[in-house]
């Protein structure tokens, strides 16, 4: 139906999106170093370096800090919805004319962006989590690193999801 195999179509839409994560380039870049910035300056704001497990105002201290953290997280991905829809007029094009089927387009979008999301979130759990104070055992930082990632691919999902149900 569309001319060439289905590895052949996911490879050239690999290569399109990359080139167009090259073009927008600068967005990528900044993500991180906003993240940096954010969790420099919630470090101040939470900084208990030794947080006690006694009381219910150090849970309410430690549930405000996590749910910042889920907020930041996944505001993040708020900013995409603009590439997004402006990328859609050309997706429905390609589609319209049977170039390649929408889940070519969706999958090397969603797997290029699968490292972008390590790092944004690695950036805000590696930066701020000890120096806010949670339990300093490891495996629960990567346990939180595991939440805010998987918050954060949502988080993705659903604003394409907008995008695309919006496109305007």
């Amino acid at each position: 139906m569309y001319g060439v195999k289905k590895a052949e179509l996911v490879k050239a839409c690999l290569l399109r999106e990359f080139l167009l994560m090259k073009r927008n380039s600068f967005v990528y870049l900044f993500k991180p170093t906003q993240q940096s910035i954010l969790a420099l300056i919630t470090m101040t704001l939470f900084l208990r370096t030794k947080m006690h497990h006694d009381t219910v105002i150090n849970g309410g201290l430690y549930a405000g800090a996590f749910f910042f953290s889920l907020y930041i997280v996944v505001l993040n991905a708020v900013a995409k919805i603009s590439m997004n829809v402006a990328k859609l007029p050309v997706f429905y094009k390609q589609r319209k004319l049977l170039l390649f089927p929408p889940w070519a387009y969706a999958l090397p979008t969603w797997i290029l962006k699968i490292p972008l999301t390590c790092v944004e979130v690695g950036v805000w759990v590696f930066v701020s989590y000890y120096v806010i104070g949670y339990d300093p055992n490891v495996g629960r930082l990567f346990k939180q690193y595991l939440i805010l990632l998987l918050m954060h691919q949502m988080a993705n999902a659903l604003f394409k999801s907008i995008a695309g149900t919006g496109r305007s």
